[in-house]
């Protein structure tokens, strides 16, 4: 099937474009697809069904199935970007942070700090996905959530002796360390890098002062903080893409998603999103390929100056 253009026309009438029908277009258009070839674009409320609010695009109505062909990295016009793991790293900071304050309370120097890490992260991870998946409700606050999973750690049997010793004002300052999160080494420069050429911006389950203190402490030169606490669910619930690409006035296919987990990857590219993943640490997939190499993401680097490197090149 040969991909048909229709003009439409932006709302204020600036300019006329031929292409992707974005949520600003008064017309109708989208470019027809091969349904072999392309994903379907999510049409009406795509979000759980605890989520209001939801993105509305308008599709032809004489034409079942539409979606945008993937355009070159040269069309990309601004990346977003994971932070937790892809441009921060979690693990160190926090089990740096409960260790200081285990031994400051009298914590026994037998506590496995990593295994209280990877299990916070976990929970978050899990609360976080059924949010998104609207199977319960809860807080889009990630300081709220962090706090909530602590709590449920610290009464638990296998930690409760850590709950016996830190009090109010030291689960605080815990939760509070998922703020200044030091970055990889090439996250700064790269990010200073790319924002040369293209807009940046975090598209982060967490919270905006959270993004804020984390971008001031790290040094990430945002563009935008489009926290998932202000699109109304978090990652991979198609508002989260969706609603980036809406606020930043962008078809989906003019934007880059990047990120060192795969999950995320294949939410963005179903809706239309470039996609770049970014090898960190015990997070590699190594079965993660470009589609040049016969895989599914766009681009595969090994930090954030390669990235920019590539991107400023095209």
């Amino acid at each position: 099937m040969k991909d048909v253009l229709r003009p439409y026309k932006t709302l204020d009438s600036s300019r006329i474009c031929l292409g992707y029908a974005t949520p600003y277009a008064s017309a109708k258009f989208i470019r027809a697809r091969d349904p072999a070839f392309l994903p379907p674009v999510p049409q009406g409320n795509t979000a759980g069904p605890n989520n209001s609010g939801a993105i509305s695009w308008i599709f032809p109505s004489n034409t079942a199935q539409y979606a945008v062909r993937p355009l070159g990295m040269d069309e990309v016009q601004a990346c977003i970007f994971d932070v937790f793991g892809t441009l921060v790293d979690w693990r160190t900071a926090i089990i740096k942070a409960l260790e200081s304050e285990g031994k400051r309370c009298g914590a026994s120097p037998q506590t496995d700090w990593e295994a209280f890490a990877n299990e916070w992260r976990q929970g978050y991870m899990r609360k976080t996905r059924e949010i998104a998946n609207g199977l319960v409700d809860g807080p889009l606050n990630v300081d709220v959530l962090h706090r909530n999973i602590l709590e449920e750690m610290l009464a638990s049997s296998k930690w409760n002796g850590l709950g016996k010793i830190w009090g109010d004002e030291d689960r605080k300052k815990l939760t509070l360390a998922w703020h200044f999160l030091d970055g990889w080494a090439d996250s700064s420069e790269g990010l200073h890098a790319l924002k040369q050429t293209k807009i940046i911006a975090a598209l982060s389950n967490g919270n905006v002062r959270l993004l804020v203190d984390m971008a001031k402490h790290a040094n990430l030169p945002w563009d935008a903080v489009l926290s998932c606490e202000l699109l109304g669910s978090f990652k991979p619930n198609p508002k989260t893409y969706l609603g980036a690409a809406y606020h930043l006035s962008l078809p989906p296919s003019q934007v880059a998603m990047v990120a060192a987990h795969i999950y995320d990857l294949r939410a963005a590219a179903s809706h239309g999103m470039k996609t770049v993943y970014v090898r960190r640490g015990e997070d590699i997939v190594d079965e993660v390929k470009s589609k040049a190499d016969g895989g599914e993401v766009d681009v595969v680097v090994n930090s954030i100056t390669e990235l920019a490197a590539l991107i400023n090149r095209v």
